[in-house]
């Protein structure tokens, strides 16, 4: 799970200006530890229920939905990233 945080850190700041990336970084470490936050507590709920596969079955579509939505938003950025460098080398 922490493997990947210098890579999108590094990924999310390159695609702000300079003056953006201290909100940027605060806006995203927020809402990760808000979430991460209702998560102990849903999970915590279900685990005291008794159910315990539910909440590893829910973490496990939320890392397949995550993926999946960096996919979506990010592949067309890449790409046009991509492209300006093969421009500007040549």
């Amino acid at each position: 799970m922490n493997l990947a945080n210098p890579i999108l850190n590094n990924f999310k700041l390159e695609i702000v200006s300079e003056e953006q990336r201290a909100t940027m970084n605060s806006i995203t470490w927020m809402t990760c530890y808000v979430f991460v936050g209702i998560g102990t507590y849903a999970g915590g709920y279900i685990l005291a229920a008794g159910d315990y596969k539910l909440p590893f079955i829910i973490t496990c579509g939320m890392y397949a939905a995550a993926a999946l939505l960096y996919y979506i938003f990010f592949d067309r950025i890449e790409k046009e990233h991509n492209n300006s460098l093969i421009l500007n080398s040549n």
